[in-house]
């Protein structure tokens, strides 16, 4: 007798709890619902905007002289002297720039003064 009092009591004890857990979820899902309801709504995007496009950025090795590397190191404490912190990558990308707003007889010079590198690959 005492087995079927105790599986009778496990019965009704598992009933309540069943009972108690989907009164707490619907609780819940009111809940949330109220919240996505007074959530403000996204802005919408507008079609005039221009969209931002994600750099791509792309890693490549290049050969340089000793005192070519050393050049940058020398840029990169003068921008220290001036409280700009700048990586070596960000002077290259700056001598780029530079050299893109030069004019054609200026790059023609400078470029007769390089030094070519004797190099396998380019």
């Amino acid at each position: 007798m005492k087995k079927r009092n105790l599986q009778s009591a496990l019965r009704s004890s598992l009933q309540k709890e069943s009972v108690d857990f989907e009164a707490k979820c619907r609780k819940a899902d009111s809940i949330f619902t109220t919240l996505e309801k007074d959530k403000p709504n996204a802005p919408e995007e507008k079609k005039d905007a221009p969209s931002k496009k994600t750099e791509t950025i792309v890693r490549c090795s290049v050969s340089m002289t000793e005192q070519d590397y050393e050049s940058i190191s020398h840029t990169r404490k003068r921008c220290f002297a001036m409280d700009v912190e700048v990586s070596r990558s960000e002077v290259l990308r700056l001598g780029i720039q530079l050299l893109l707003n030069t004019s054609d007889s200026q790059l023609k010079k400078a470029l007769s003064q390089l030094h070519r590198l004797k190099s396998t690959t380019n």
